[in-house]
């Protein structure tokens, strides 16, 4: 199993505080950026931050492999990038493992002895429609950032479209 992170809509060894040794690459799909070599368990500085916002700006989606990180961990790099609002329907993903940050960390299982009802709208392929996060709501949020705990070796991609080269 591999894990990463993804911050779209995003690693550093120890605390990053300079822009200057973080690599990106591009992914195998032709949008967005692996960033290599990071590790995610320590806050960006801001300057790291504000590096990350201009790469997601021109390219979408930044991934992050090899990550990890305790719910605390993610919630403290998502706030690194703003505020966080959370799910409008509270439990709709499955809630928290500890229920600690039920409100701000989104569980998708693919499980159908642990279905939710985002697992219910599933096609029946182990995947859910294209769709787009809360675009809906009156302040839609800038960012989705996404923590794969169990992604198989083969299948279970997160798709991303680029909505302004379509347009």
């Amino acid at each position: 199993l591999v894990q990463e992170i993804i911050l779209g809509g995003f690693l550093i060894m120890g605390t990053q505080t300079s822009t200057e040794s973080i690599e990106f690459a591009d992914t195998d799909g032709g949008m967005g950026l692996v960033v290599r070599d990071v590790d995610l368990t320590e806050i960006p500085s801001e300057e790291v931050v504000d590096l990350y916002k201009r790469k997601l700006a021109e390219y979408g989606v930044l991934v992050f492999r090899d990550q990890q990180l305790s719910e605390e961990q993610q919630i403290r790099f998502t706030r690194a990038f703003g505020e966080t609002t959370g799910h409008p329907v509270p439990g709709i993903g499955g809630g928290s493992v500890t229920d600690e940050y039920d409100k701000d960390i989104f569980y998708l299982i693919n499980d159908p002895e642990k279905e939710n009802e985002v697992t219910k709208r599933d096609p029946g392929d182990g995947t859910l429609g294209w769709h787009t996060d809360l675009e809906y709501m009156p302040e839609p949020q800038v960012y989705s950032v996404l923590y794969g705990l169990e992604i198989p070796s083969q299948g279970g991609e997160t798709e991303w479209c680029d909505l302004t080269t379509a347009y």
